[in-house]
């Protein structure tokens, strides 16, 4: 086994090939210098197993930037992400960087859902040391389990096979939504969910729904309102059409609070009462959940410190070159406001 700081050296001899073979793979020109795909695949296999960590200060040196011994730490979301879970996000991860005795260097990195695969630096290692990934689509959670990536990475809010995770019980707060509605007598739920799924909001529309048929609850009787986006327009809208069409529901569990205050809204237009007429819980916990009217029933999740932790887990694999994969899972707690 190598020791100490992994070089390329080191990788040519393990492959075979030369060093500047290996620095044209590793600097993502393989193809400019006609390096064939089973070489390429065998100096990255090496990277991973001799826990090979590029130089990004030195690379951004060397692109006319400043250099310096700080570890790069990518938070890596999709466009679409909620700019509020986002900061949540990011507080813990600065949180843990404060606490740091080495220099880390926070970077926000985007990508269109469904495209992961075309997030720079994600494939080469040339612009980050370890990445925390949100926000991804099903075809990006597919991509991700497959593919060979060279740098420490950690799944955030999704299990991903393969992949390091940090996630929550998401299926449990979809159950404890339902208990509640049962236990208060609720004969009509319905779940408001978006049209572009996530794994978490399906699991938390999957517990909500078992836990009703695991209570002989006949199914038939949810209705699935689907709003054509994750917005509170779209779930005003959606939740306006259910109605306008004689919708039968005295019981909403909408899979995140953006949707459920248009629902809300929706709900109150059409001249009904909050909670009444038809109770509401959501999921996240934003800011404006304690101000909407009725304030809104939600679960928490504690974010901050599930980045914090994700932070901490990407830079000990770093140091450690840790290749077995952790899995850590949290709950959401529900906070119980006027609106059931």
């Amino acid at each position: 086994m190598v020791r100490g700081p992994i070089r390329i050296v080191d990788i040519a001899e393990r492959v075979g090939v030369s060093i500047s073979a290996v620095s044209a793979v590793l600097n993502n020109k393989a193809e400019e210098a006609r390096i064939s795909p089973q070489v390429q695949q065998r100096v990255w296999a090496a990277a991973r197993e001799l826990g090979y960590q590029p130089n990004i200060a030195a690379r951004r040196l060397r692109a006319g930037g400043h250099g310096d011994q700080s570890t790069y730490l990518a938070i890596a979301t999709s466009l679409e992400t909620s700019m509020e879970l986002l900061g949540k996000v990011v507080r813990g991860v600065q949180q843990f960087a404060a606490a740091s005795a080495d220099p880390i260097q926070i970077t926000i990195e985007t990508f269109r859902r469904g495209h992961v695969d075309k997030l720079p630096g994600l494939l080469d290692g040339t612009r980050f040391n370890g990445a925390i990934i949100a926000n991804t689509a099903p075809e990006d959670d597919e991509f991700l389990a497959t593919a060979a990536i060279p740098v420490p990475l950690i799944v955030f809010l999704r299990e991903v096979s393969g992949q390091n995770c940090v996630s929550s019980r998401a299926r449990a707060a979809g159950a404890q939504a339902a208990s509640l509605f049962m236990s208060a007598g609720r004969q009509h739920p319905a779940v408001l969910v978006p049209a572009d799924q996530t794994q978490v909001r399906l699991e938390r529309q999957e517990g909500y729904i078992q836990a009703f048929r695991d209570a002989d609850f006949p199914t038939a009787r949810i209705a699935e309102i689907v709003s054509d986006a994750f917005s509170e327009e779209m779930g005003y809208r959606a939740m306006e059409r259910f109605l306008a069409t004689g919708g039968q529901c005295d019981a909403l569990f909408a899979v995140g609070d953006i949707m459920a205050f248009g629902a809300v809204a929706a709900i109150k237009a059409a001249g009904l009462h909050i909670p009444e007429d038809i109770a509401v819980i959501g999921h996240d916990d934003l800011e404006m959940a304690r101000f909407i009217d009725p304030p809104l029933t939600t679960f928490r999740l504690p974010l901050i410190d599930m980045a914090r932790d994700a932070a901490a887990m990407v830079v000990e694999m770093l140091h450690q070159h840790h290749h077995a994969t952790t899995h850590r899972v949290y709950d959401a707690e529900l906070t119980v406001r006027a609106s059931t």
